[in-house]
């Protein structure tokens, strides 16, 4: 026979979660922001080292 689930445990292993959540969601925060920082560099860096065109190579 299963036990009741005791409802202390429940409410530990909830509150348990949440912090496990409220950590994951300041780590995606803060990569969030940094990828933002990173696209707005995207048009200088393009300036700066313009990409060459691809030279395709003759088939042999």
């Amino acid at each position: 026979m299963s036990q009741p689930i005791d409802r202390q445990v429940l409410a530990d292993q909830i509150k348990l979660r949440e912090k496990e959540l409220a950590k994951i969601e300041r780590q995606f925060k803060r990569l969030d922001e940094k990828l933002t920082a990173l696209e707005s560099e995207l048009p200088v860096l393009d300036e700066q080292f313009p990409t060459e065109s691809i030279r395709h190579r003759k088939p042999r």
